[in-house]
């Protein structure tokens, strides 16, 4: 980290990048608590395992402060990904191939309106018992 004349602070350019990926990682399981394990995105978790894997490593050669953070943010991502793997439709080791992705994507663009929708069919079908 240097310090410019005017005070403020500049991080050099593999701190940025280390930064940057924590909190794009910790975006992804923010993300990943926040849905049901059907809607939660395992590539995404499986992905920036793999990004902040490499970035450990390198930290690690460099003896870079980050490295050990890298390190926690890589495990959670581990310990999430274990948890929904199985569960998700995003899941790397789902059997369906292309044909789920484009399904997914359109289900996923529906997510807003589930809700909606439940609750109007239930609705209906409340007043067709009366």
């Amino acid at each position: 980290v240097s310090t410019q004349s005017t005070g403020k602070r500049d991080l050099d350019e593999t701190t940025r990048r280390y930064l940057v990926a924590i909190i794009r990682a910790q975006l992804v399981l923010k993300e990943t608590y926040n849905t049901t394990p059907l809607l939660a995105p395992a590539h995404e978790l499986s992905r920036w395992i793999k990004i902040l894997n490499a970035y450990c490593r390198e930290a690690m050669l460099l003896d870079h402060v980050f490295q050990h953070t890298m390190w926690d943010v890589t495990d959670e991502l581990i310990q999430a990904h274990t948890s929904v793997y199985k569960k998700s439709i995003f899941s790397e080791c789902s059997s369906y191939g292309s044909r789920v992705r484009v399904s997914t994507s359109s289900l996923v663009s529906l997510t807003p309106d589930i809700p909606s929708i439940f609750s109007s069919s239930t609705r209906q079908q409340g007043s067709t018992l009366r």
